[in-house]
């Protein structure tokens, strides 16, 4: 998978509560993360992963989706292993950006 394109950056004006940042994230990371919950999904057992990235020319870029050890039931999920994902983002050299998780007790019902 090649990298994340990263548009043009218009200049922010800044004021005392902050501003936002743009976040990027390509979509076949949640399609990768669609598929491997796919199981659970079936199952009725939630899902979950982290969104881990870079800060680049002001935007804020997911790279990695990482799936720690996690229990998972049909409305809540929680990693197991906190220690092992801070392990992971040192490792590559990525900040928590965000997370993803299923709702499969929504799933085949309509409004």
């Amino acid at each position: 998978m090649g990298a994340p394109q990263v548009p043009p950056l218009q200049k922010q004006s800044s004021s005392s509560s902050g501003s936002l940042r743009p976040v990027i994230c390509p979509i076949e990371l949640v399609e990768d993360f669609i598929m491997r919950a796919r199981a659970n999904t079936v199952n009725k057992v939630e899902t979950c992963a982290i969104l881990a990235g870079i800060e680049q020319q002001g935007s804020l870029i997911v790279t990695h989706l990482i799936i720690p050890q996690q229990e998972g039931h049909s409305d809540h999920c929680y990693m197991t292993d906190e220690v092992e994902l801070f392990e992971c983002q040192i490792q590559h050299n990525v900040l928590t950006l965000g997370w993803i998780h299923t709702h499969p007790q929504y799933v085949g019902r309509s409004c």
